[in-house]
């Protein structure tokens, strides 16, 4: 790769090495007119009252770049984006693996500004999420989005919906890229976590089993894809696959923990291209299995313990009459959302993603009540 000793943030959802850009119609990779890692080239507007702020950080060995809440051209702040860009020198824990690029997702609410043609945030010219050299040759493109949705297949041909990105982490190494081709992408909000499943009983969907969507693609035109997927708890792990495009798989996956020991398992995934030469990228999901920790509603009660409001739109509040000690928010796929050592009768969560939760409280008397709570979108 190239080695730059500056870069410019730009705005609108990328960063550059050679020049600023103003560019807020975003083209679809690859382009010869632009130099930029996109985690989301759109229309951003952070001019309103509620239009978000783009922040960052410099350590020693990486620059983070979060666009926060980021409202969309003309001073509209109605649906809000909130993504990240982390570029390292390799040397970074943040970034999974050997890697040194990572986009992150947070709710992904608009795609289109209104001077790309845009009516509420959507259609017109749509967002592209990338990397772009900008010799027209030596590029990668995750998708083009223009929609409200999940739908997703592939990234090239239409352009896609914009809730896909939701909670999903890509991580990539451009530095170590063959010139020539660019190994198979795996997106999934896994990636860099451990998974946590919890036996014993259920409330509402079965803790003993976490359920997540892997995805796989070659993020250049007209290659073709192969995997391999496994898991060193067999009797545990299963999918199946929800898209099989030639570039692209959706993978649907469920770890089930009934029977299992404690402890840490993994599932693996190989992926592979034939571009030349070929490619390959390999990966391990950590998968702990916790063993009597179960996510019940036959629990303990904690005296005047309430949750309020529930329903609720991204922040809700505990209060009970004995002092509280500990909580821990779990989401439906058994992974540890929030967990937070508490001193006092009442505390407050805030930013939550819209789904629902099982919610862990212990008070200092070691009872615990387990409740389940649901985040409007």
């Amino acid at each position: 790769g190239t080695q730059y000793d500056s870069v410019i943030i730009n705005n609108n959802g990328n960063i550059s090495f050679l020049a600023p850009y103003f560019e807020f119609t975003a083209n679809p990779f690859p382009d010869p007119s632009y130099n930029m890692i996109a985690p989301f080239w759109g229309d951003v507007d952070t001019r309103s009252a509620n239009g978000g702020n783009v922040w960052y950080k410099v350590t020693n060995d990486a620059l983070i770049v979060i666009w926060d809440h980021v409202g969309y051209f003309d001073m509209n702040d109605n649906l809000t984006n909130t993504f990240q860009l982390v570029i390292s020198n390799g040397q970074d824990t943040i970034i999974h693996g050997n890697n040194n690029i990572s986009f992150c997702y947070g709710d992904m609410q608009w795609t289109t500004g209104d001077a790309s043609s845009g009516v509420g945030g959507f259609g017109g010219f749509a967002a592209t999420v990338g990397v772009n050299i900008g010799n027209g040759v030596d590029f990668f493109q995750v998708g083009q989005f223009d929609a409200p949705g999940t739908g997703f297949d592939g990234p090239y041909g239409l352009a896609d919906q914009v809730d896909f990105l939701d909670d999903q982490e890509v991580y990539f190494d451009v530095a170590g890229m063959n010139a020539a081709n660019i190994p198979p992408l795996v997106i999934n909000s896994n990636i860099c976590d451990t998974i946590d499943v919890y036996t014993g009983d259920t409330l509402y969907k079965s803790m003993n089993i976490a359920q997540f969507t892997l995805s796989l693609m070659t993020p250049e035109l007209g290659q073709i894809l192969t995997y391999e997927i496994s898991s060193d708890a067999p009797t545990g792990f299963s999918y199946f696959e929800n898209v099989n495009n030639s570039d692209y798989v959706a993978l649907e996956c469920s770890f089930d923990a009934q029977g299992l020991q404690e402890g840490l398992y993994h599932i693996f995934v190989n992926a592979s291209d034939n571009g030349v030469p070929a490619e390959s990228i390999a990966m391990s999901i950590p998968v702990r299995v916790h063993q009597g920790q179960s996510a019940s509603i036959q629990n303990q009660t904690i005296e005047g313990l309430q949750v309020f409001p529930n329903p609720s739109n991204s922040s809700i509040t505990l209060s009970a009459n004995e002092e509280l000690a500990r909580i821990v928010l779990i989401s439906m796929n058994g992974n540890v959302v929030i967990e937070r050592m508490l001193d006092g009768i009442e505390t407050e969560i805030s930013g939550i993603a819209p789904g629902s939760y099982l919610l862990r409280v212990t008070d200092r008397n070691d009872q615990v009540q387990t409740l389940r709570v649901e985040v409007l979108p």
